[in-house]
């Protein structure tokens, strides 16, 4: 009995541990996924590529800056890019504090970004650039994760 007991404890121990890894197997999918998004969106503002901009948001976007209305749709979103542009020069990196899945196409993630802002009229040195936001990303038909929500705000 003692021994029937025992494998039973270790069948239910590595079942248990299956499960754990492949849920780990998950998450570091889906945090590598987003994290790939973000690090394109990251190369298209230090790029002020308004194009590369737009491959990162979904189509019915809506893109939350502070002290602005909210800017909905992919013409808009990328017109808003457009005119930041050519008003600043972006240099980004995100780190992710938190990523929560929710459904099997939906993520809320929270993040930090530091870097520099160039202003277009200012030749001097680009002043530091600190931000904290939350994305809500939706994974689209073909696999990629999107930008559904995005907003932000400065850390001062």
């Amino acid at each position: 009995m003692l021994r029937r007991n025992a494998l039973v404890s270790v069948l239910i121990t590595a079942a248990m541990l299956g499960v754990t890894g492949s849920a780990m197997a998950a998450d570091d999918k889906l945090n590598s996924a987003i994290s790939d998004t973000l690090h394109r969106y990251a190369d298209a503002l230090k790029a002020s590529d308004v194009e590369a901009v737009g491959e990162v948001y979904e189509s019915d976007a809506v893109f939350m800056p502070p002290n602005a209305p909210p800017i909905e749709g992919a013409a808009a979103v990328k017109g808003a890019y457009g005119q930041l542009f050519k008003a600043v020069k972006l240099d980004l990196a995100f780190e992710i504090d938190e990523i929560h899945e929710f459904g099997s196409d939906w993520a809320f993630v929270r993040t930090q970004s530091k870097g520099t802002a160039q202003p277009a009229a200012d030749k001097g040195e680009p002043r530091p650039e600190l931000n904290k936001e939350v994305f809500l990303m939706h994974r689209a038909p073909t696999g990629q994760w999107l930008i559904s929500r995005y907003i932000f705000s400065a850390i001062k």
